[in-house]
């Protein structure tokens, strides 16, 4: 049975890894995570049926995928615990609830659902206070403020919502990760950096947008290897005014408009392993035309220089159209 032409535009292309079947084998599937995180349930069932490789460890953290993962259809399932844990959806945490000795609280403790902070209230004692601040849901910050005798303050460093880091600033300053605040994008972070300037790692912010005025203010400390990952704009500024301070490799994996613009005047020093898994739009038109250039195995979505082989591909996916795609 042949899909009309404009159910086939519609239900499948969206969705179904797109990459031809000459360059299957190439493209790396372990670094297509993105499309199980968020496809949706009818499409992972058709993906199943396939037997297109399904990378288990992130499909369990879809919330879309739970009635899937808990069924008994399909002999293939690997539902992967640890993952499994990080799962937003209430069918999940219920089902961790109705079954506590699969959690992973260590991953359990990093999930940010309303529902699994409950179940984290509800078992105090099992909780990683040590990774639990790096949390941001408002409930879970509140779980480290009412249990003192148990959260010492780890992981806050790494947190990027207001309330956690007034927590480190005003009752863990002790226990900051400076490596980690170096990273953290939030103003409060990188006003307790400039505050304490001396304890900043600055090759770590060198990398980080929200410390440009810093780093501008202390030129003599940046590291221009990190701050060609940089995608402040005055930041790509910076390294059109410092060009033999450029580092062509790092700027390639750079996806902020100004870095493609940048590497598009020196096209020649464009490093193509690392441009290849640049996700920038910009950057994917100038893969398209200069295909010659890809290295496959970084590319995260074929289907952005290829089309579909259409006749491969719906030799595998007709078979399954009236129990897959009818609703």
């Amino acid at each position: 049975m042949a899909l009309p032409p404009e159910l086939w535009l519609s239900k499948i292309l969206p969705y179904v890894i797109e990459q031809p079947v000459v360059f299957f084998e190439q493209v790396n599937i372990n670094m297509l995570s993105r499309f199980y995180e968020n496809a949706e349930e009818k499409i992972i069932k058709l993906l199943i049926n396939m037997q297109v490789k399904i990378d288990w460890a992130m499909l369990s953290t879809n919330p879309q995928a739970v009635d899937i993962l808990l069924s008994n259809d399909y002999e293939l399932i690997e539902i992967d615990l640890e993952m499994f844990s990080l799962n937003t959806s209430p069918k999940a945490i219920e089902y961790l609830r109705e079954n506590p000795s699969l959690i992973e609280w260590n991953f359990m403790t990093l999930n940010e659902s309303d529902e699994a902070i409950i179940l984290l209230s509800e078992n105090i004692e099992l909780v990683d206070w040590d990774s639990i601040g790096r949390n941001k849901n408002p409930k879970a910050i509140q779980l480290m403020k009412d249990n003192p005798s148990y959260f010492k303050g780890g992981g806050l460093s790494m947190n990027t919502h207001d309330e956690a880091l007034i927590l480190l600033r005003d009752h863990y300053f002790d226990k900051i990760d400076w490596a980690e605040l170096s990273e953290n994008v939030n103003p409060i972070a990188i006003d307790i950096l400039r505050q304490n300037p001396e304890k900043i790692y600055w090759s770590i912010l060198s990398s980080n947008p929200s410390g440009i005025e810093l780093l501008r203010e202390n030129e003599h400390m940046i590291s221009w290897a990190q701050l060609s990952l940089n995608s402040s704009p005055i930041a790509i500024q910076m390294l059109r005014d410092n060009p033999e301070r450029i580092h062509f490799d790092l700027l390639s994996l750079n996806s902020s408009d100004e870095a493609i613009e940048l590497l598009k005047s020196n096209f020649d020093r464009i490093v193509w392993f690392a441009f290849s898994s640049n996700q920038n739009p910009l950057a994917i038109e100038i893969l398209k035309q200069n295909k010659n250039k890809i290295h496959w195995g970084g590319i995260c979505d074929a289907s952005l220089i290829y089309k579909i082989d259409y006749v491969e591909w719906r030799k595998r996916i007709e078979q399954f159209y009236i129990n897959f795609l009818i609703e």
